[in-house]
């Protein structure tokens, strides 16, 4: 069983969806959503993001290394 939800004006959900279906199963519990692919890209760009930026969050705290000490590891490699 699906049903369609529609967007509203001033019902800004997950990407402002227009137009996404809740399938459910055979007693009545929900169980997949279907979105539009354009929002399921915008969503994919938001949580690499997110990502991104807590990856770049934990390299700050790691402390400097001088030029020097660094080109010698590379080297080794």
């Amino acid at each position: 069983m699906r049903k369609t939800i529609r967007y509203t004006p001033g019902n800004e959900s997950v990407a402002s969806v227009k137009d996404a279906e809740i399938t459910y199963d055979a007693k009545g519990r929900k169980k997949s959503v279907i979105i539009p692919y354009k929002v399921f890209e915008e969503m994919v760009r938001i949580v690499e993001d997110y990502r991104d930026n807590k990856l770049m969050d934990e390299v700050k705290k790691e402390p400097d290394i001088p030029w020097s000490i660094a080109r010698r590891k590379l080297k080794r490699k």
